[in-house]
């Protein structure tokens, strides 16, 4: 083994500890102390160098989860005064998310709703692990858009909004809703 394959190996090492190099190995593997050289003699393993860390550390980016959750289907919140709702019709593809929403207040007094066979998804957004960061709107006026953070544990989902929506929208702060049906129609 040349001493340019055990600096290889030693950084290959070092950047496992830290989730790097792509490179499965094993935890209770040590570093090498000391090579062989040409002569046969023991020395001391050569150190990475600032040059060869950054040349070698090209990590892959680890910064965003895949999607492992699921978060299709039809959700439902249920109110105790049984005056109004909350329903999300969510459709995933991948780490996509997309859907619908139906918001009824004042014990049916005002109504929003986005119909999935006439109107552009209200919801759009993605979805990193078991959390899906989502932009909203009210039906027919996406121009006024909100965030909300959706979570999913337990087989409901926490919909927490970040921001408003700067307007007139019947959207609740934070709901918790169960899942009806893996249905993506009303």
């Amino acid at each position: 083994m040349t001493s340019k394959h055990i600096a290889k190996l030693i950084i290959c090492v070092l950047l496992a500890v830290v989730g790097g190099c792509g490179v499965p190995v094993k935890q209770t593997a040590p570093a090498p102390t000391s090579v062989r050289n040409a002569e046969g003699r023991q020395t001391p393993a050569p150190s990475p160098t600032p040059e060869t860390l950054r040349r070698d550390e090209q990590k892959p980016d680890r910064s965003r989860q895949k999607a492992t959750a699921s978060f299709q289907g039809t959700w439902s919140v249920e109110y105790k005064n049984k005056a109004g709702g909350f329903d999300l019709l969510l459709i995933q593809e991948g780490e996509k998310l997309h859907g619908y929403h139906w918001v009824v207040t004042q014990n049916g007094n005002k109504v929003d709703n986005a119909d999935p066979d006439e109107d552009e998804p209200t919801i759009v957004g993605t979805v990193e692990g078991n959390v899906a960061f989502v932009d909203f709107s009210t039906r027919g006026n996406k121009d006024k858009a909100g965030k909300a953070k959706i979570t999913l544990e337990d087989g409901k989902i926490s919909w927490e909004v970040i921001q408003p929506i700067n307007g007139w929208n019947l959207y609740p702060a934070k709901a918790v809703l169960r899942k009806m049906s893996d249905k993506t129609m009303w």
